[in-house]
């Protein structure tokens, strides 16, 4: 297989991290190089994220913590992009009290999910027919990022669960066409069915539970119990009944093979407790449930997902009830539970493999005195050969003889796990030969109990679901050197079994030194990763001179011929010379400019092809920007150059009168700079009202060019009055005194002032409403004279001054009593000459009079309407005005 490798560096103290994209799964997989201190491991999401050079779009959620045979805690995390799961990207983080590293896959998406309104579509996905692609399936749905072809697809993801069938299924649906574009499968068959014998385990001894007085296959003394059930060989779970004995003696008068079911089931839990103190399938006691009697003339045996699945066996063969076929099966559950390998091509055929390796070890520990490499032998008719697995249709090397291409089975997942079977059995038990591609081969086996204990490791600690060759072959090495140290004789041994079934040949191939680029710009750094056994120690050379990084991974930033001197296991191989070429950067150059406030300026750089920083061309104020150009070996240079905006002053413009009448002189135009006037009206510097006419406001402008060049314009308004009139009416000023309320107040009114503009000038203490013009004011009074000048102009400009003086003393005197009044009013004061009555719209009214005495007048009210008077009183030369109110 061809694999194209990618690597990233990332200094996080003392932590390095090698990247490998694989062409085949379009996500990269982390291998340990160096560990990082735990001080970081409050915040390990954050390095994830930056160990992945990743953004706050990217997020991962633990889903699981396993602590592996090494004392190391190994955690799970899910891959989201924009808060939704990714498919099959799964990384692990491996700690313990000192330091930790980081292994899996990681998914860079580049689309975006807010275009899609997923609940919409969820809602036409459901609503479609595809609940019926399996009869009575439930079914639900959960959107996901799935990578079809090189890219990575929004879809959403439908979980099957069919009774009738006992399997489980994911499809993968396009969110508009609700087209299928791949599927999972979740149960495991066992497809090989051969003759057998029934009760192929003798006399043994299961445990059972009484209930409503009879035995049961139930037992609760392992993890949440171990349960046996009989299907009535029907297809689905209707028929679901429990197996019972009355004496607990089970024989073939009871369900034949539900005993060996049972059996199996409590020896693979205690195989899982024995060999790696682990609670059943999840570590945390998940019950182990077996079904037997399924169908009709069926020999076959299959994980669906939650339990193990046994047919009825045919006329040729009875149920593969057999211990090394029920721990393949619960195997698959255990990879369900950890790794999650998924069913098809590489992982599937690596989750095969685990599975025959379980149930091979399952059969050793179970029967230590009778140690065997095959499968379902106990059966009657072997289905496969960790020996000799060419003898059942399967390889036993890497892509050798009867290796299968094509695309059924899965890929191939129950054939091609041979050669992982076999690989299995040389670290195992040890051999020596030639295989296919020529490779010698020569290896002391390490036993098959640390070989289990290699693979389980590899399976908890290191595996994700979208693992290939290339990752369990890594994780293998992996496994070895965290239980029994790196150069190990485990390690060495499983160095010569890949070699021996052809997938690596440590002998023959050199380490490599691998680079994104061969040359880099000048100034930048690129990483140098070194590709060899995990675990070996490197040391670097530039043109000959040892250099003091070491480690896998380096940034370089020099020119010259690199090597890698690799020290595997005491044996020191170099790498062939890479020679790294610094390029130039380019030369590049930016223009200062100069403009006039708000024109649009061109912006210059060279070489031409670049990229402002600015928009170009530019209006805006001064500034400073950046040019940057990239050429065409990918180098980039930047230039700095600044704008500048001329300081510039407006003309002003001045005006004797912004208000003219149509007749008036014309308006002289001044400006502290610029000659030059326009606007309807204007004729040199001067304004025309008679031109212009009556109306406006005019539009006044002079525009100027000042010594940078920049055209510089200001305005003004002016508004033409009708004709103004000269002075007819001599204006005069009226005063009233009105004692009818305290303090008293005195209303200055400008008598014959129509037309005229209006300004009160008045000298003395008193107190106003704060306004002084007008053509009535009022004020009450507080020192004993007042001076009161008004100033009256016409539209013409000419003016008058109208005098007058108030003293207190002349104020009158006069009251006027009840007040409102129902009948009688009373009036008293000096000496009394006349008096009116005016109703609120100025109206005189009649009314009857009754002198009492010359100071004193009883005036009858009752004649008069109910509202507001005025009273005005003559006496002595003054006049005095006052209200009443009548009921």
């Amino acid at each position: 297989m061809l694999r194209l490798f990618t690597y990233f560096f990332y200094r996080l103290t003392a932590l390095a991290l090698v990247f490998v994209f694989s062409a085949e799964t379009g996500m990269g997989q982390f291998q340990i190089v160096n560990k990082m201190p735990l001080s970081g491991k409050n915040n390990i999401i954050e390095q994830i994220r930056h160990s992945f050079n990743s953004g706050s779009q990217y997020n991962w959620i633990p889903i699981q913590s396993e602590t592996g045979l090494d004392g190391a805690i190994h955690t799970r995390f899910q891959q989201t992009f924009m808060g939704i799961p990714v498919q099959d990207a799964v990384v692990v983080v491996h700690s313990n009290n000192h330091e930790y590293a980081i292994t899996g896959h990681f998914a860079r998406i580049v689309k975006s999910a807010e275009s899609l309104n997923l609940k919409q579509q969820e809602e036409i996905i459901q609503s479609s027919a595809l609940a019926d692609e399996i009869d009575g399936a439930e079914f639900s749905g959960n959107w996901v990022w799935l990578k079809i072809g090189s890219d990575f697809e929004l879809v959403l993801r439908v979980d099957f669960f069919s009774p009738h069938h006992f399997s489980d299924k994911s499809v993968y649906l396009h969110p508009e066409t609700t087209e299928i574009l791949h599927q999972n499968l979740h149960k495991c068959h066992l497809n090989h069915v051969g003759t057998a014998q029934t009760n192929y385990h003798g006399t043994c001894q299961i445990t059972t539970q009484v209930l409503q007085n009879s035995y049961h296959l139930r037992s609760s003394d392992r993890g949440n119990g171990i349960i046996t059930q009989n299907l009535n060989q029907q297809l689905n779970y209707n028929s679901v009944s429990e197996i019972t004995d009355d004496d607990n003696y089970w024989d073939h008068n009871n369900i034949e093979f539900a005993a060996d079911a049972h059996f199996c089931a409590e020896k693979y839990y205690d195989f899982l407790q024995a060999y790696f103190q682990r609670n059943s399938l999840d570590n945390s006691g998940f019950a182990l449930k077996s079904y037997v009697n399924y169908g009709q003339n069926l020999a076959n045996a299959f994980w669906n997902g939650s339990s193990v699945v046994y047919g009825s066996g045919n006329a040729s063969i009875g149920a593969l009830t057999v211990v090394d076929i029920a721990g393949h099966e619960f195997t698959h559950g255990l990879i369900q539970k950890t790794a999650g390998l998924n069913y098809s091509n590489e992982p599937g055929i690596i989750n095969e493999a685990i599975a025959d390796i379980f149930g091979v070890a399952l059969d050793h520990y179970s029967f230590p005195g009778s140690l065997n490499w095959t499968i379902a032998e106990r059966s009657g008719q072997p289905l496969r050969s960790f020996f000799q697995p060419l003898n059942y249709g399967q390889p036993e090397e890497y892509l050798g003889p009867a290796w299968y291409y094509g695309t059924g089975d899965n890929g191939g997942v129950h054939i091609n796990s041979g050669f992982i079977n076999h690989w299995f059995y040389l670290l195992s038990e040890g051999g020596n030969g030639t295989n296919s591609k020529g490779w010698a081969y020569s290896l002391s086996g390490i036993g098959w109990e640390s070989a289990l204990r290699i693979v389980y490791q590899s399976l908890t600690c290191y595996l994700v679901p979208q693992s290939g060759f290339e990752d369990f072959y890594q994780a293998t090495l992996f496994a070895a050197i965290d239980l029994y140290g790196h150069c190990s004789p485990e390690y060495l041994a499983i160095c010569e079994a890949w070699k021996a079934v052809g997938l690596k040949n440590h002998d023959t191939y050199q380490p490599a030194i691998i680079s994104p680029a061969n040359s880099v710009c000048q100034g930048q750094s690129v990483l140098l990763t070194a590709y060899g056994l995990p675990g070996s120690v490197y040391n670097w050379t530039i043109n000959g001179q040892m250099l003091i990084n070491t480690g896998s991974s380096i940034p370089v930033g020099l020119e010259g011929i690199y090597q890698l001197a690799e020290n595997r296991c005491g044996s020191v191989i170099l790498s062939d010379p890479f020679q790294l070429t610094i390029l130039p950067l380019p030369e590049v150059t930016a223009q200062h400019i100069s403009g006039c406030p708000g024109t649009p300026l061109a912006l210059d750089g060279y070489p031409s092809g670049g990229v402002f920083s600015l928009p170009n061309p530019y209006s805006g104020p001064s500034a400073q920007f950046d040019y940057t150009y990239t050429d065409t070996l990918g180098c980039s240079s930047s230039a700095t150059a600044f704008i500048n905006r001329f300081n510039t002053i407006k003309p002003e413009i001045s005006l004797s009168r912004n208000q003219v009448p149509v007749n008036d002189e014309p308006v002289k135009l001044y400006t502290d700079s610029g000659t030059l006037f326009f606007g309807q009206g204007v004729s040199d510097n001067l304004f025309y009202p008679d031109q212009a006419g009556i109306g406006g406001p005019y539009m006044i402008e002079v525009s100027y060019t000042d010594y940078n060049g920049c055209y510089l314009t200001n305005s003004t308004e002016i508004l033409v009055l009708p004709p103004c009139r000269n002075l007819s009416d001599t204006p005069d000023i009226l005063v009233e005194f009105n004692s009818n309320r305290y303090p008293e107040f005195i209303t200055l009114k400008a008598l014959h002032s129509d037309g005229y503009e209006l300004h009160w000038i008045i000298s003395g203490e008193y107190h106003t409403n704060g306004i002084q013009s007008g053509n009535e004011l009022k004020l009450v009074q507080l020192s004993e004279k007042l001076d009161v000048q008004l100033l009256c102009i016409n539209t013409c400009l000419d003016s008058v001054w109208v005098k007058k003086t108030i003293h207190k003393k002349d104020a009158p005197h006069i009251i006027i009593y009840p007040n409102p009044v129902n009948d009688y009013l009373y009036l008293e004061g000096g000496a009394i000459q006349s008096y009116t009555i005016t109703d609120n719209s100025g109206k005189e009214v009649e009314f009857e009079t009754y002198p009492l005495k010359p100071q004193k007048i009883r005036i009858n009210t009752t004649g008069l309407s109910s509202g507001l008077y005025y009273l005005t009183v003559r006496e002595s030369g003054k006049e005095t005005k006052k209200s009443f109110i009548v009921k």
